[in-house]
């Protein structure tokens, strides 16, 4: 899911804008998401207002944040660690590079 995701952001933005737009898709989704598993959660028990509140306000931005932000920023921490362009390295503080076949 988080690839799909990826490619069609990657597809359609500026590169530039395309981690922003990638984890703010994820975060507002998630946390619609957690927001109708709440408002289910009150709706089939029997609560006063502010627990209601409170639960809805938990699961929404805990669904936000846990698999949104956190799982998105590793998603993108991966990424890069797929893509090296080279072997760079540092010797007698001179710096060089060497192409990977």
């Amino acid at each position: 899911m988080y690839q799909k995701l990826w490619n069609f952001t990657k597809k359609h933005t500026r590169k530039t804008h395309t981690a922003f737009l990638f984890l703010f898709t994820l975060i507002t989704g998630w946390s619609i998401v957690g927001l109708v598993i709440g408002t289910l959660l009150c709706l089939t028990t029997a609560m006063s207002l502010p627990v209601q509140l409170t639960v809805l306000l938990c699961t929404t931005g805990y669904a936000g944040l846990i698999p949104g932000f956190f799982a998105g920023i590793f998603f993108l921490y991966k990424l890069n660690l797929k893509r090296p362009a080279g072997l760079t390295y540092h010797s007698n503080s001179e710096e060089r590079t060497i192409k990977l076949l």
